[in-house]
């Protein structure tokens, strides 16, 4: 039995595809989603082929190691903008004892866009938000952080197959 590097799915066998660019084993119903592959190249003569062994995973390791932590996509993502907002905005308004067309002037903008965002009723864009971090001293967002379900049966590299990844998003 093989597994499908998109979905997950045990199938009795996969095909390849090139999806995006990436070519996948994948089974028949996500084949749909990329274009047959073409056979690879044969590797260069003289460059050791990926992986080639535990000597070369030993070196590529350690080269790795000395260069710092590799990034790892799923932590250090891009920063959202925080669900709790309207309340972080609020109450450091309120300890600064500022009214909210007070924190419209200082931001330069109206007390009813103050007051829409403090409701929910508006999100900021980023330039909003930095103007009001920036005058109440408050974090507005944070590095999107994924949860993925564990307890589901796993490909057999026991990793995030990209269907894992596309699942998190809906």
């Amino acid at each position: 039995m093989a597994s499908c590097e998109m979905c997950g799915k045990e199938v009795p066998h996969t095909r390849t595809v090139t999806v995006g660019g990436t070519v996948l084993d994948v089974c028949n119903e996500c084949a749909r989603f990329g274009d047959e592959a073409k056979a690879a190249p044969p590797p260069e003569p003289e460059a050791a082929p990926y992986g080639a062994g535990p000597e070369e995973m030993r070196s590529r390791i350690a080269q790795a190691s000395a260069k710092g932590k590799p990034k790892d996509v799923l932590t250090e993502g891009p920063e959202e903008l925080v669900d709790d907002y309207p309340k972080r905005i609020r109450e450091a308004r309120q300890r600064r004892n500022l009214k909210q067309e007070d924190l419209g002037r200082l931001v330069s903008e109206r007390k009813s866009v103050i007051s829409h965002l403090e409701t929910g009723e508006m999100r900021p864009d980023d330039k909003m938000v930095r103007k009001l971090e920036l005058a109440l001293d408050i974090k507005l967002k944070q590095r999107a952080e994924f949860q993925v379900d564990t307890t589901k049966k796993r490909a057999r590299s026991g990793g995030v197959t990209l269907g894992d990844l596309i699942r998190m998003e809906k």
